[in-house]
């Protein structure tokens, strides 16, 4: 698996979106390599290190997240990944045998939300971190209410974090329509699978088959929401003020608003 084409995925936008199940699915491809926890750009970011000086590791990191992340492989009982694990959805299929890795043609590192405060902090150097690169933005949304709570939820207090999400998701929809890139829905996703994800493969100009497709479904049908909102009307009222293109979004699609 020598590394070729030097094309990096660069996700945007807030956590707790569905970036880690996104960066699964993309992971399975066999041309794709994308690492969950290597937080590649802020790394990058803190040590003034080329994007480009990660792939070799993203490479060795994605081939080995099967049923943990990378970052908690040699500690399953890591309390951290006993809070989240519920993101991370273990396969029944063997991928890497059904599907193993062949020419690697994109590289990429799921950590949207570190992506994008790296972009907010300083966005020349980002740009000079990412050169040498074909890049191509992708990024995952999700109801904003839902964010939150999920956010709360994780123990986040919401009344101290909204502004900082907001701040995020604005950079992240400005750099994804500067960038011609691609944006998804998380409810898209979990309820029309198979349309979300050709037009992914397709936007990463990457071949699939049906029965690749199908395998990769079993994923995302193993993904429940079972949350009930629960949200101070002021936080709420200031999401509608300050996203109104991204709520009217979900207030226009029946069964995706919350």
């Amino acid at each position: 698996m020598a590394l070729n084409k030097k094309n990096y995925l660069v996700f945007v936008g807030s956590g707790r979106t569905g970036s880690t199940l996104l960066g699964q699915l993309l992971n399975k491809h066999p041309n794709i390599a994308i690492s969950s926890e290597l937080r590649v750009i802020t790394n990058a970011f803190n040590k003034n290190k080329k994007v480009k000086k990660y792939l070799k590791e993203i490479l060795r990191v994605s081939s080995t997240e099967s049923s943990v992340p990378h970052k908690y492989i040699e500690n399953d009982k890591n309390p951290q990944f006993l809070k989240w694990q519920k993101d991370w959805v273990i396969p029944e299929i063997n991928f890497s045998e059904k599907y193993p890795k062949e020419k690697i043609l994109i590289y990429g590192d799921k950590k949207q939300g570190g992506n994008t405060q790296a972009f907010i902090q300083d966005e020349n150097k980002v740009w000079d971190l990412l050169s040498g690169l074909k890049l191509k933005f992708i990024s995952i949304n999700r109801h904003p209410y839902s964010v939150l709570n999920s956010y709360k939820n994780v123990g986040f207090d919401i009344d101290d974090y909204v502004d900082e999400y907001i701040e995020i998701q604005k950079k992240a929809n400005k750099i994804i329509q500067q960038q011609n890139g691609l944006s998804l829905y998380y409810e898209e996703l979990l309820s029309s699978p198979s349309k979300t994800l050709i037009d992914t493969f397709n936007f990463l100009e990457c071949n699939i088959e049906d029965q690749f497709i199908e395998d990769l479904i079993t994923l995302i049908k193993k993904t429940k929401i079972n949350e009930s909102i629960d949200l101070p009307q002021e936080i709420r009222q200031k999401v509608d003020k300050n996203l109104p293109e991204l709520i009217n979004f979900y207030n226009g699609k029946n069964g995706l608003n919350t």
